[in-house]
């Protein structure tokens, strides 16, 4: 699904810079429609404040674009939006490194000797 965040995220941007009311609204229904179906697919990451703080940012940019307001406050609330994703995204992200797959490893061996001892 990151695929498709990325392919909206650029169609949003780029319809928010082009003055494109009907694809940046198109694309931040469809954003918020992906983050709906990530979150009950229980994707980590984004807790229910940030979700629901990304949502109204995703649609009020486009209520923005459509208002007296100039392009590059909605182009900021969009931006806005992307930013939380990605630190939900990073900050739930577990990278593995030598170090943390032999630590890994050596709990799991010892868990096996430990439960083989006792049978």
């Amino acid at each position: 699904m990151h695929g498709a965040e990325s392919t909206t995220a650029f169609l949003l941007l780029a319809g928010i810079a082009a003055d494109l009311l009907p694809v940046a609204a198109t694309a931040a229904a469809i954003k918020v429609s992906l983050m709906a179906a990530r979150w009950r697919a229980g994707a980590p990451g984004m807790r229910p404040w940030q979700g629901a703080l990304r949502a109204s940012l995703l649609v009020y940019a486009p209520v923005a674009l459509a208002g007296p307001w100039p392009w590059t406050l909605a182009f900021a609330l969009a931006f806005a939006s992307e930013t939380l994703d990605r630190t939900a995204f990073y900050g739930a992200l577990e990278p593995s490194s030598p170090t943390s797959r032999l630590e890994a490893e050596t709990r799991a061996a010892l868990a096996h000797v430990s439960a083989s001892g006792r049978a």
